[in-house]
């Protein structure tokens, strides 16, 4: 079983990253951690050092079996030029308002954070 900080809105200043775009649902969740090293690997091969931990940028939020799209991204100084790098994209998350909270515990129970903070905004 897994718990949820505190949720909050947090203003926050954009932030640039590299990242590393996924899609997966719940049941192949795994495949996704397990490129996580990926995106470390191509920071270092360039000398870039995080400005940051790594977080998930999501683009659709999906369910056990309706895959969700997201970023393994870690944040950068600047805006990265990732080149003709087909797998990686540099990018900013635009400064504003978020709603932040943290999952803690096994991915499995993942799902169930995200419904309540869908639930909190609603």
């Amino acid at each position: 079983m897994g718990s949820l900080s505190e949720i909050r809105v947090v203003q926050r200043a954009a932030q640039p990253y590299v990242g590393l775009p996924v899609q997966v649902s719940m049941r192949n969740w795994g495949a996704a951690m397990n490129r996580i090293p990926e995106v470390y690997a191509w920071l270092s091969q360039r000398s870039l050092t995080p400005a940051g931990p790594l977080t998930f940028r999501y683009r659709f939020i999906g369910d056990m079996d309706i895959p969700f799209r997201f970023e393994l991204a870690i944040p950068t100084e600047e805006l990265a030029d990732v080149g003709d790098d087909p797998e990686f994209i540099a990018d900013e998350m635009p400064a504003g308002l978020y709603v932040s909270a943290t999952h803690h515990g096994h991915p499995d129970s993942l799902l169930e954070s995200i419904l309540k903070v869908e639930a909190w905004t609603a």
